[in-house]
């Protein structure tokens, strides 16, 4: 069994801002410092019109300009 699972993970503030521009819920804490919100399609939608470009290897939603 497998879980495919699209969210943005890492400092407070950097998800913070994800979540401002992206309207996501509310973020939850990880262990370390970290924080992880989960991006839906319509998440993605508008982070990807902020920041247009050629996705990153590997990844289907990562582009240069976003990263």
């Amino acid at each position: 069994m497998g879980h495919h699972i699209v969210a943005v993970v890492g400092s407070p503030a950097a998800v913070a801002a994800i979540v401002q521009a992206a309207d996501c819920p509310e973020p939850t804490a990880l262990p370390f410092g970290l924080e992880i919100a989960p991006l839906g399609d319509r998440q993605i939608d508008r982070l990807t019109k902020l920041q247009p470009g050629a996705y990153r290897d590997g990844f289907r939603s990562l582009s240069a300009a976003l990263e």
